[in-house]
């Protein structure tokens, strides 16, 4: 079929045929995507009218049903197939064979509409819900007896043609649901060979068919602030029913004009798969067909999508982790946190590596020493300086004694004495106290700064890190999709989260958010893992006594569940996509904008113990190991033998040789002076 229709390569191919081909076509028709079925009683309709709706529903595949097969009938298979258009013949007693749900299929039924076959065909669940017939219309208690047992729904298109002589009028004819006896009847258009069809409605069949004429529909929800702020258990109006989707499924209601009444799951849950195809909360209650739909904020999910069907997403959705204010917590890094672990580990490595260069210019070289860093206060630069000959102050740095200058120029900033004397390492030593007072400088302004503006330190920073390095209990909300994402997660992170930090402790968990937020406040040992969005509604957020960690899970989308083939589906979906379009969803939010979160300013304030735990550690650690140190001397003297009378210790003898060398050096330097007056004297 190109550009064509198939009544018109059909009446090409068939030639001598036609005037039979002819009053098939007249008889009945069905066309569908999925399957759709029209139908006539006894006699002929211009087939042009024919052509035109089966071009509006854009036929692709056909099928012929009879009250009973022949040879003759078999034998229009061939004929068809030469169009090139798929095509089944069946009788009236056989069920409807598989054909493409996505392609528009035309079924041609020969038969009386009335009849028992007629009405079983209709009824067949083997069917496609959404169907489509064309009869002809005949007035007399019989054909209205027959539309009214027929089991109708609001997505069925039943259409009916009366010949006013000149043009046909076409009816729609269907019901709000298969339970009702009440048949709505609807003037489409009319058709006549000079013009075609005219409209006299919109073609959009759900534009046409939105009023529900206050149907009753089985509904059931949850609290889920901002969504949910408020409901009432048997609520049926909008006095008991408050928030973002309650406002938005008020606004459905006065469009489609439907009733409803609140209802909650018997076990308060959302929906989890308890077994194989067994569910529990309120996707249990849509599979169980308990309720129509589900005014709630619901997660998609592909495990949900088995049982039930969605309507058109909402917005979007993500998890955080949610912890308490460790505001007034030990911070064990507060002295580190100004510099990163890269400038720290570049420290680190002066510290451990440096003495050796230090010791070996010293020692070795005497003068000729290459390099020193250090960082400590620029000292006033001697006048003299000695460019050959060994370094006389070479006693002060041996590799002990240069660990200690290293460390206490790039931690504390602590000078050294003497200073070094030859040129060479004289220009190191400067070069190095500029660059380390700079690099202290640094720190000294951002310590500052950081203890000032009182940055709260987070206890971990992802769910990784909660997992290898804190003993953080993880705390979800039974019964939500939250729970078979971790245990049935897709890492082993979130498989480990459910093993060790979820699944020991979910029966003791609380159902309700406000309960959960109150048990992290209770005991900080938990993290919460919840819908941030959400809770920025709550009152523990907004004054700040719980935070939460940057970084989102399970990013997904929240809808409306309703059951699986229902008939209202389409409905929904067509009414929602009009309000979102117009921007009436964002409209409603906007009207729920959650307060702003306000931590108490304490820039200038004094600063907690919390904040400077690590100075007192860092005291307390030092008077430990002085003590120890004092210990140890003290059993070494107890325990060590005896030192030889006439055996000198090493330390006085090195402070011997070195006034012995400091006495010759001024020695000499008094002898120099007293040949240079000399020589000004002469």
């Amino acid at each position: 079929m190109k550009d064509q229709t198939v009544w018109e390569q059909c009446g090409a191919e068939m030639n001598s045929s036609w005037a039979w081909w002819k009053h098939i076509l007249g008889v009945t028709m069905l066309l569908a995507n999925p399957t759709t079925i029209l139908g006539t009683q006894d006699g002929l309709v211009d087939w042009n009218f024919i052509r035109e709706m089966s071009s509006i529903h854009q036929v692709k595949q056909w099928i012929l049903i009879f009250e009973r097969l022949d040879s003759q009938k078999m034998s229009l298979i061939p004929l068809i197939k030469k169009i090139g258009i798929p095509c089944s013949i069946i009788s009236v007693q056989q069920t409807l064979p598989v054909v493409n749900p996505n392609r528009a299929t035309m079924a041609l039924y020969f038969g009386n509409i009335s009849s028992e076959a007629f009405q079983a065909r209709f009824s067949d669940p083997c069917s496609p819900f959404l169907t489509l017939w064309l009869v002809q219309h005949q007035s007399g208690p019989q054909f209205e007896s027959a539309l009214e047992s027929l089991p109708l729904q609001i997505n069925s298109m039943l259409l009916t043609y009366q010949d006013l002589g000149h043009q046909l009028q076409v009816e729609e004819v269907y019901k709000i649901h298969h339970t009702h006896k009440l048949v709505q009847r609807l003037i489409l258009g009319h058709w006549n060979p000079t013009i075609g069809f005219t409209w006299h409605v919109s073609p959009n069949i759900w534009s046409r068919r939105s009023d529900l004429q206050g149907f009753f529909l089985r509904t059931s929800t949850l609290e889920n602030r901002p969504v949910i702020t408020y409901f009432e258990t048997g609520c049926s109006n909008s006095s008991c029913f408050k928030g973002v989707l309650a406002d938005l499924w008020h606004e459905l209601q006065a469009i489609m004009n439907f009733t409803y009444k609140l209802t909650t799951p018997e076990d308060g849950e959302w929906g989890v798969e308890l077994s194989e195809g067994v569910w529990s909360g309120i996707i249990g209650q849509l599979a169980n067909d308990e309720v129509d739909i589900s005014p709630v904020d619901m997660l998609v999910s592909s495990a949900r999508n088995k049982v039930i069907d969605f309507l058109p997403s909402l917005g979007p959705i993500s998890l955080r982790l949610i912890v308490a204010n460790p505001a007034e917590s030990m911070n064990w890094t507060a002295y580190l946190a100004p510099l990163t672990w890269t400038v720290w580990i570049g420290i680190g490595l002066c510290i451990l590596l440096f003495p050796w260069v230090v010791t070996f210019g010293a020692k070795v070289l005497g003068n000729e020493c290459l390099f020193q860093i250090y960082i400590v206060i620029l000292w006033q630069i001697q006048t003299e300086v000695h460019l050959s000959g060994n370094e006389p102050t070479q006693d002060s740095y041996d590799l002990q004694d240069s660990f200690k200058f290293v460390a206490g120029a790039m931690l504390i900033m602590r000078g050294w004495n003497p200073t070094p004397e030859a040129l060479r390492n004289q220009i190191i030593f400067y070069s190095v106290l500029l660059g380390g007072t700079m690099i202290y400088w640094h720190w000294e302004a951002m310590i500052i700064s950081y203890l000032a503006v009182r940055n709260v330190a987070l206890p971990f920073e992802s769910l990784e890190d909660l997992v290898e390095n804190t003993d953080y209990k993880v705390v979800v909300q039974p019964g939500t999709a939250y729970v078979d994402q971790l245990r049935f997660g897709n890492t082993e992170v979130l498989r480990q989260t459910w093993v060790e930090r979820v699944e020991p402790y979910i029966d003791s968990y609380p159902s309700t958010k406000v309960e959960m937020l109150d048990l992290v406040l209770k005991d900080p040992s938990y993290a919460l893992l919840d819908e941030y969005y959400s809770l920025l509604f709550y009152e523990r957020h907004s004054k700040c006594e719980v935070l939460t960690i940057p970084k989102d899970y399970f990013r997904g989308d929240y809808a409306f569940p309703i059951q699986d083939n229902s008939p209202f589906k389409d409905l929904f979906k067509y009414h929602i996509e009009i309000l979102k379009e117009r921007g009436a969803l964002n409209q409603i939010s906007d009207r729920y904008a959650p307060e702003a979160q306000v931590c108490p300013d304490l820039s200038g304030k004094s600063l907690g113990f919390g904040q400077c735990f690590t100075a007192f550690v860092a005291l307390l650690a030092g008077l430990a190991v002085a003590s120890l140190a004092l210990i140890l001397e003290i059993l070494h003297q107890q325990w060590a033998p005896p030192k030889s009378s006439n055996r000198l210790d090493n330390d006085m003898l090195n402070k011997l040789y070195e006034h012995e060398f400091q006495l010759k050096y001024h020695q000499s330097r008094v002898l120099e002076i007293r040949q240079r007056l000399k020589q000004s004297e002469t």
